[in-house]
């Protein structure tokens, strides 16, 4: 990533990844990071979950229209429920997510909608 190479982080199917769990993957890489180099710095909470969104977007060739919340750009949005006993107390949330939360706490997933769009976002349960 220092030298400019888009790392983005996936799952490519249940013949090699069984349980195709994203948030696992974000753990796993940030872990696995910090063990295989020593630091703790290694990977941060903010750039495992740049890898899986936004550089994960630029890999397939869609950064232009998806990754990431702007204007313009279609929005694929999860909610996590923090208020669980595995992610409490929540100081850093964005920590929380890549170090605590399980897929089990997703609550709700929004998929194609456009930021800014006058709609309503609903429920996909």
């Amino acid at each position: 990533m220092s030298a400019g190479v888009n790392v983005a982080l996936g799952t490519d199917g249940a013949a090699s990844n069984n349980d195709l769990d994203m948030l696992g993957e974000l753990r796993t890489a940030a872990l696995l990071a910090k063990g295989v180099t020593g630091d703790a710095t290694a990977l941060p909470a903010h750039s495992a979950l740049r890898m899986a969104t936004l550089n994960g977007a630029r890999a397939l060739g869609l950064g232009e229209i998806t990754g990431s919340l702007v204007a313009g750009k279609v929005a694929d949005i999860t909610a996590i429920d923090l208020s669980t006993v595995s992610t409490q107390p929540v100081y850093d949330p964005l920590s929380q997510i890549v170090y605590a939360a399980t897929r089990e706490q997703v609550s709700d997933v929004w998929v194609a909608w456009r930021t800014g769009c006058s709609l309503p976002l609903t429920r996909n349960g």
